[in-house]
């Protein structure tokens, strides 16, 4: 469908403008091509070639009328039903841990889910390898500064660091996004 789009889109800016709008999910950066036959091309090769990713995204939790909110960060693979995994660390500030990975349907208001914020795509076949990223994430403990806030932005470092497609995002502007502080 798209590659339909893009033909009949005529000259190269109009093609390139319409992947840029309707591009391949998995791509956070399209290239910039010389030819509409170049983009034809890309477009032909990656869908015969790249493996299928799935959404990273932070996630908010907690109860809308409560100030205290949860960060955590999610792999969404079915974004039309919301199934998603969870990673999250519990407790308090003397004794965080890591929280088993669980696997939820997110769905505004219910089960304390309250948003996200997209921030990357990790590979299918590189799930794994990603999970054991986040379980080798430093939690602090009996420090009132340190919160889940904190992990999930080391999170995010570490899986850049580990090849992830993850954007350099901040703490602050995740903030404003979600609405949390």
């Amino acid at each position: 469908m798209l590659l339909q789009t893009i033909c009949r889109a005529g000259p190269l800016k109009k093609a390139q403008d319409t992947y840029t709008t309707q591009r391949d999910p998995r791509l956070l950066h399209p290239p910039k091509f010389r030819s509409k036959h170049d983009l034809v091309l890309f477009i032909l090769f990656a869908s015969s070639t790249m493996p299928p990713f799935y959404e990273i995204a932070v996630a908010l939790f907690g109860q809308p009328v409560s100030p205290v909110k949860q960060w955590a960060i999610i792999v969404i693979f079915t974004p039309s039903l919301g199934h998603a995994m969870v990673y999250q660390i519990t407790g308090s500030a003397s004794d965080y841990s890591l929280k088993a990975p669980e696997s939820v349907t997110l769905k505004a208001g219910e089960g304390g889910y309250l948003g996200k914020v997209p921030v990357g795509r990790v590979d299918q076949e590189r799930l794994h390898q990603f999970s054991a990223t986040l379980a080798n994430v430093n939690i602090v403990q009996n420090d009132a500064a340190w919160d889940c806030q904190n992990w999930v932005m080391e999170g995010l470092v570490a899986l850049r660091k580990d090849g992830h497609h993850i954007e350099n995002v901040s703490r602050s502007w995740l903030v404003e996004r979600l609405g949390s502080s």
